[in-house]
């Protein structure tokens, strides 16, 4: 299971009570924000004839730390100052930050902010307190539109990322078998929980192995013309593996099957 922030931005009245409460509750110092609303606007007035008419949009957004499934900060940050938790919560450890504001630099969202006062860096910390308490984040109980809110990815995503691969041998087997093991293996001084779908279907060329976890692609374009689908089930798989932080490979011949391997770090 891993955490994830959700907003619906077609609602958002822009208020920064999320804001607020992050602020009041980890008590940040002024100028620095780990939750930060924006207003998005744009447009202009245009003359057709006679008639005006107007282009004119606004949203806001309300932004802070994603805790990324492969979070940037926490590969260039060089005293390891920074943790990734089992739920896939980002941590920063301030008491081992030496200030040197390589974080911020790497995060495309501006989310580790600088503590003048402190000389270390700060972060979101998806009010980690809270969740241990089976408490929502600060942010999302003061939303009063109730349209910031956060979610647990569960063992049905996971289910969805089997599915594909079962759906997809299925379908590319003619005759023959489709077989799902289970396994366990140390690999890089890591313990893994290995899933494969092995089937002995048409099997995929080597040079189309990398090219089938693009989006709207199949094994290829005379297979495509074969098989219905329109090629996302892999791109999707793919990333539903990136979020529980695991790896998936393939091993296939052309007409003698593939096998598609989900590797899955083992949480103790």
């Amino acid at each position: 299971m891993t955490y994830a922030f959700s907003l619906d931005a077609s609602a958002c009245s822009g208020c920064k009570a999320c804001q607020a409460a992050c602020k009041d509750k980890n008590h940040l110092p002024l100028g620095v924000l780990w939750r930060r609303v924006y207003e998005v606007s744009g447009g202009e007035w245009e003359q057709t004839g006679q008639a005006w008419s107007n282009t004119v949009f606004a949203y806001n957004l309300s932004l802070s730390c994603n805790h990324c499934v492969h979070p940037k900060c926490a590969g260039v940050c060089p005293v390891d100052a920074y943790t990734v938790r089992a739920d896939g919560l980002v941590l920063l450890d301030s008491s081992k930050c030496i200030g040197c504001g390589y974080c911020a630099w790497a995060c495309p969202y501006g989310a580790p902010q600088y503590d003048e006062a402190a000389g270390t860096m700060t972060k979101c910390n998806f009010c980690d307190d809270n969740l241990d308490l089976g408490l929502p984040p600060a942010c999302v109980s003061a939303c009063p539109m109730r349209v910031l809110d956060y979610v647990e990815v569960e063992k049905d995503l996971f289910n969805h990322a089997i599915g594909n691969l079962i759906d997809n041998a299925l379908k590319y087997t003619a005759k023959g078998s489709v077989l799902v093991i289970a396994d366990y293996a140390l690999h890089n001084g890591k313990n893994w929980v290995i899933i494969k779908v092995q089937d002995t279907g048409i099997g995929i060329a080597k040079d189309d192995q990398k090219k089938i976890f693009e989006a709207f692609r199949q094994v290829s374009e005379g297979y495509s013309r074969n098989f219905e689908g329109c090629g996302l089930g892999l791109t999707i798989t793919q990333k539903i593996v990136d979020i529980f932080r695991g790896e998936i490979s393939i091993e296939s011949e052309p007409t003698k099957g593939s096998t598609f391997s989900i590797w899955l770090p083992l949480i103790s």
